[in-house]
């Protein structure tokens, strides 16, 4: 491995901050501009879908209730134990988890651009900086405002911190420090484990040194070592979630789950034309390295300096390894993709160039452009002039606490009348996760219907159109017609139930308020 002395660094810094010109802090101005929009910007969708099941599961987690049986998604309760941290810390209030994950992103840049001083040299740190200030915070991935790739993201980027000190050290401490990080990112999804990945396959080809000497003599003991401090923090986030399993009874559905997990994501919508969505991520990111390495690569942009060759293939095994995993996820959504941004961020930094305005700036403008407008698109199309739906207002003055209530995408509703869930499942876009889904879904949905007795119920006024669209809309329900036809009639069985046992109340906007009838 090589590395570079203080001494080479300090040489190969090549703008000081007294020399900074007033261009280059515009440029900065700019990034973090961008970035604080593209997340601010969801402030005027409160509890976007995706968002309000991630916090519901943790405020379900926080008071004592049973995934899986109260409350069922494709994700693994673990991620409700993640949330439920932020649902003590700032309860229904959308605007406080904009911000964490808004301070999260901005922290993972500046700790990007740490390790990038530290391994790649000086020239690295505002390169790495300002790329990963503006690719962590696209509009278009940033999806929703609080997401999982998010806090995901965060924790891998505590993991790749330490995973560099131990490649360099070989310190058993960063080796448990990087499976404790590891660990919480598995929580949130199994492709957390990339950086540790990553790490083994660093170690084999490049064995950690230790004052210049391989760490306990030989590549396959230094492997050794790490693998077992890296275990040993793993077991801290593994100890935490089989004592919930076990405390919480749910230890023996997690079979069923997974199946359920695993079905979502084989039965996934896939065709050669989905290729085109890595492919396009890929030029997006990459187009600033090909500006600022292919361009830019002449006399006084280029540095002659020494590369941490570990730490490149490091960066290089970890980006591979988050590719393979959104790929595996197989619906491959723009969000998907931002766990890409950290290890993309120090492949930028380790550029051997100077850190030029002319450079920085080519590569970085268009994309801060890119994700100002869509941030744009949010605000214009999102923004209702109201922080809560007109049902969970009307909602709030006909329910308490311990009253049910169901709609479909429910949980912002939960969330904003403070009510149960009057089934378990929180939407029926679950119903496209596989062919007979509808079917098996939408009847346990009757069976919670009968055993719950929700209190209130709410569905589209407008049915048919409604089912029409989201036939269309939903990707594996428009290509597979015996999911769409399943998906139809759910609905149907549902919403007979619903005018057998309820009374329509009240219409307010496209939702229709029905008040179970009286015994």
């Amino acid at each position: 491995m090589t590395t570079l002395s203080a001494g080479e660094i300090r040489a190969h810094e090549t703008i000081t901050t007294s020399s900074r010109s007033l261009s280059f802090w515009l440029l900065v101005s700019l990034c973090i501009f961008s970035a604080l929009l593209a997340r601010c910007c969801y402030m005027v969708r409160p509890f976007d879908s995706d968002g309000s099941m991630f916090i519901f599961m943790g405020r379900l987690i926080t008071e004592g209730g049973r995934f899986c049986h109260e409350f069922s998604d494709n994700k693994f309760p673990t991620v409700g134990l993640i949330t439920s941290v932020a649902w003590r810390a700032f309860g229904p209030v959308w605007r406080q988890y904009i911000l964490l994950e808004t301070a999260m992103s901005l922290l993972g840049a500046c700790l990007l651009a740490r390790m990038a001083g530290r391994r790649f040299g000086e020239h690295a740190v505002t390169p790495t900086l300002l790329y990963a200030i503006v690719h962590l915070n696209i509009c278009f991935v940033v999806f929703g405002g609080f997401q999982l790739e998010t806090l995901q993201m965060f924790f891998s980027i505590l993991a790749a911190g330490a995973a560099l000190e131990l490649l360099d050290s070989g310190d058993w401490r960063d080796g448990i420090t990087l499976g404790l990080a590891t660990g919480c990112a598995m929580m949130l999804k199994p492709t957390g484990a990339s950086v540790a990945i990553a790490t083994l396959l660093t170690l084999l080809v490049f064995p950690s040194i230790a004052d210049g000497k391989p760490a306990a003599g030989t590549r396959l003991i230094a492997l050794r070592r790490a693998s077992i401090s890296m275990a040993i923090g793993v077991s801290l986030p593994a100890a935490v979630t089989l004592f919930y399993l076990i405390r919480s009874d749910n230890l023996h559905d997690m079979p069923a789950l997974y199946r359920q997990i695993s079905l979502y994501a084989k039965n996934s919508s896939w065709d050669a034309w989905d290729l085109i969505k890595p492919a396009t991520v890929s030029i997006l990111g990459g187009f600033p390295m090909l500006v600022r390495g292919g361009i830019f690569r002449r006399g006084r942009d280029r540095l002659n300096i020494p590369i941490n060759r570990s730490a490149t293939f490091f960066a290089m095994a970890w980006l591979a390894l988050e590719l393979f995993g959104v790929v595996a996820q197989r619906r491959m959504y723009a969000y998907h993709f931002m766990v890409m941004g950290p290890p993309m961020a120090l492949l930028f930094g380790l550029l051997p160039r100077r850190d030029r305005l002319a450079p920085l700036a080519a590569s970085l403008i268009p994309m801060c452009l890119f994700s100002i407008y869509g941030a744009s698109l949010v605000i214009g199309l999102g923004y209702q002039g109201r922080e809560h739906l007109e049902e969970s207002d009307y909602l709030l003055t006909h329910t308490t606490s311990a009253d049910s209530v169901w709609e479909d995408d429910a949980a912002r509703l939960w969330l904003e009348t403070g009510t149960q869930p009057g089934a378990r499942y929180p939407l029926t876009f679950l119903f496209a996760n596989y062919d007979s889904a509808g079917l098996e879904y939408g009847s346990q949905i009757i069976r919670d219907f009968e055993h719950r007795q929700p209190k209130y119920i709410v569905l589209r006024a407008d049915f048919e159109p409604f089912l029409a669209h989201q036939g269309h809309e939903i990707l594996e329900l428009n290509r597979f017609a015996v999911r769409r036809e399943n998906f139809v009639t759910a609905w149907r069985n549902i919403r007979s139930f619903v005018l057998a046992n309820y009374v329509k109340e009240t219409r307010i906007g496209r939702e229709e308020i029905y008040r179970r009838r009286e015994s």
